[in-house]
């Protein structure tokens, strides 16, 4: 019996590589430059073809590490948020893409790299990022907004073992500015009452002292997991 030709698909894992900048506030992703086409040398998500073998999250691992250059030890979590399954997502042909987002260590850097770009979230639609990666982006900003501080994982990975209202305030800040349909913007005092009563995480003492003596007013509260 003749047997019909079937073209399968290729699988991609496309990562969303985010880190919060505590030297001005405002979370981040990473992109590296395309060496081939298409779109050769033009800024993209890391991404690669999974591997015969090979585990979704060792993809991800491994397009971290080869596409935006970061060392896995800097790597603090990764989570798989779904599929995109667009089949003219690639000029090349069909793919279905897994897609990822990775949250880095606050303090890395691209130490000015050129084939490696930071780039604020704010930014993102005025990039024109190629493939369907504006709207892997959007898709991953969303999840990650549904996910803050209420995923200890994610939530931890993000903003550090400690972090001050102000921080998670300019997280969900930059978040709204890209989604104001999905993520609520902030206010400030009810992010500090909310975080009151938020389990597993406790306000950090202030030495009173040291406010006594700098004449400064009391700065934004400090909070570490339990």
């Amino acid at each position: 019996m003749e047997t019909q030709a079937w073209e399968q698909p290729l699988i991609s894992v496309d990562v969303i590589t985010v880190k919060l900048d505590k030297s001005d506030g405002h979370l981040k992703i990473f992109l590296g430059l395309r060496k081939n086409e298409p779109f050769k040398d033009t800024y993209a998500l890391p991404g690669v073809l999974l591997s015969p073998h090979e585990r979704v999250s060792e993809a991800a691992t491994r397009a971290v590490t080869s596409k935006a250059l970061i060392p896995e030890d800097k790597i603090r979590a990764v989570r798989d948020i779904g599929i995109s399954d667009n089949p003219d997502r690639d000029p090349r042909g069909a793919t279905l893409s897994v897609v990822n987002i990775a949250v880095i260590d606050s303090s890395f850097d691209v130490n000015g790299s050129d084939d490696v770009k930071l780039v604020n979230v704010a930014d993102i639609a005025d990039l024109g990022l190629p493939f369907d990666h504006e709207n892997l982006v959007l898709k991953a900003l969303a999840q990650l907004g549904s996910l803050l501080m209420t995923d200890a994982e994610i939530s931890k990975a993000l903003l550090g073992d400690e972090f001050r209202t102000t921080e998670l305030y300019d997280t969900y800040n930059d978040l709204n500015l890209v989604l104001p349909a999905t993520v609520a913007k902030p206010d400030l005092s009810n992010l500090s009452r909310r975080l009151k009563t938020t389990r597993g995480i406790t306000a950090k003492p202030v030495d009173e002292t040291s406010l006594t003596a700098s004449g400064r007013g009391r700065p934004s509260s400090v909070w570490i997991w339990n």
